[in-house]
This record gives C-alpha cells, sequence and structure tokens, in this order.
C-alpha cells in the first residue's frame, strides 16, 4: 500500500496565513500609532509644563521688580520695562560720582556704563527721582574703607539719598528657526535676544495690559494657552 506525502501549502492554509498575519500586522500598527499619540501628549504636556515654568521664574527672578516708566511700551508682540540691576544707599556722593559700598550692594552684577543709568533719590519727602546716564565704572573706596564701585554720570549727584540702577529692557515674541519663542534682551540690541521659554504658537497674541498690570499670555505650540501676569510697579 502506498503511503499519502505532501509538500507546501494548500490555497486555504495560505489564505488563513495571510489572514492572520494581516490581523497582527493591523495590531501593531495600532499600537504603534497609540503609543506615538501618548508620546505626542506627554511631550506637549511637557513643553507646557517648561514654558510656563520658564515664564514664572522670569516673572519671579527677573521681573519681579521691574518699573513702569515713560519707556514703557506694551504691545502684542513685546513689552519695554526698566529691569532692575539694583539699589543701595552711597556712602559718599560728589559733583558727579557716586560711591556705593559693595558691601551694600545687592545686585546680581554690577552697573555698566552705556548699559545702565541711575534713578537719583533727590527729594526723599516728595520721593521725587532724577534719572541721569552712568558715563564711566570703576573701583574706590568709602569714607570708612569699604570696598566700592564708584559711578560717573553726567549731572549733579550731591543730593542722593539713594540709588536705583536699571536696565532698559525688553520681553518679546520672536521668530527663530521653525519657530516662535519668547526672549529677553536690552532694549538698544547691544546683545542678542536670550531666548527663554517656547515654541509658542505664532498666531497667539502674548502681551496685553491692564493699568500697570501686564498680562503674559502663554500658549505653547501645539497645546492650550494658560496666563501669567505681574504688576509694573509706577516710578
Amino acid at each position: 500500500m502506498r503511503s499519502l506525502t505532501r509538500s507546501g501549502f494548500v490555497l486555504l492554509e495560505l489564505l488563513i496565513g495571510i489572514a492572520v498575519l494581516g490581523i497582527l500586522g493591523a495590531g501593531v500598527v495600532a499600537m504603534v500609532r497609540g503609543l506615538a499619540a501618548a508620546a505626542t501628549r506627554a511631550t506637549s504636556s511637557l513643553v507646557t509644563r517648561r514654558t510656563t515654568f520658564a515664564i514664572d521664574m522670569l516673572l519671579e527672578r527677573d521681573l519681579r521688580d521691574g518699573v513702569a516708566g515713560d519707556d514703557s511700551v506694551i504691545d502684542p508682540l513685546h513689552f519695554v520695562l526698566a529691569r532692575p540691576v539694583g539699589d543701595a544707599a552711597p556712602c559718599a556722593t560728589s559733583d558727579t560720582t557716586i560711591s556705593l559700598s559693595l558691601l551694600d550692594w545687592p545686585g546680581a552684577r554690577f552697573p555698566e556704563a552705556g548699559r545702565d543709568r541711575t534713578w537719583m533719590l533727590v527729594d526723599p519727602i516728595a520721593s521725587r527721582w532724577d534719572t541721569a546716564t552712568i558715563i564711566a565704572v570703576a573701583s574706590g573706596w568709602c569714607p570708612d574703607s569699604a570696598t566700592a564701585v564708584v559711578l560717573r554720570v553726567a549731572g549733579g549727584a550731591a543730593m542722593t539719598a539713594a540709588v536705583r540702577v536699571d536696565e532698559a529692557s525688553e520681553v518679546s515674541r520672536y521668530h527663530s528657526g521653525r519657530a516662535d519663542w519668547f526672549g529677553l534682551g536690552p532694549l538698544d540690541h547691544s546683545s542678542s535676544v536670550q531666548p527663554f521659554a517656547g515654541p509658542v504658537d505664532p498666531l497667539s497674541g502674548v502681551f496685553t495690559s491692564a493699568g500697570d498690570t501686564v498680562v503674559v499670555n502663554i500658549h505653547p505650540a501645539g497645546a492650550a494657552p494658560t496666563a501669567q501676569h505681574f504688576v509694573l510697579r509706577p516710578r
């Protein structure tokens, strides 16, 4: 009696195998799409948190004591304010110089000629402040022998009871590469804008104001908008 043998697959088996592979392939594609969507949502959430955190840090650390002055400008793309550098009571003054003790100087950096300006309290009773351009900055000494930074200013300085140093700065939304960002830089554009948050939606408004309150509308690309605000104190 002849034994029955065969090799290969019949058409029905091939069709069943193709169907099973199709089902498995569809499942893999669905899983990959699900993972990609989850990664996109996680990335969007991370961008939102990172941008919000960066804005909070900027407002808290750099602009918390920002001052509204005659040069303050606020529009949807940028705003200008007097960014504080430091303030102190002078240890000595002359007609053209102001000496500030380094022991009393709270600023993160020293004043710079051509970049910063001084505000001098010339009438404490009326709270009147006069501004002056810083011509030069040098080291020196206070009358008690403490090390001082000496500001040479344009105009009289002999009657100054207190000194504030600030820098005219601009916070703006600007375009770089393929994205829009929040950036901070000097108003005179003497140095490049430093990005501190983004990317943001290029179609969203950013800065609005109500009185002395500046509202920063945070709209990270691909995420829901949020808002932060802070108050510019008047000079």
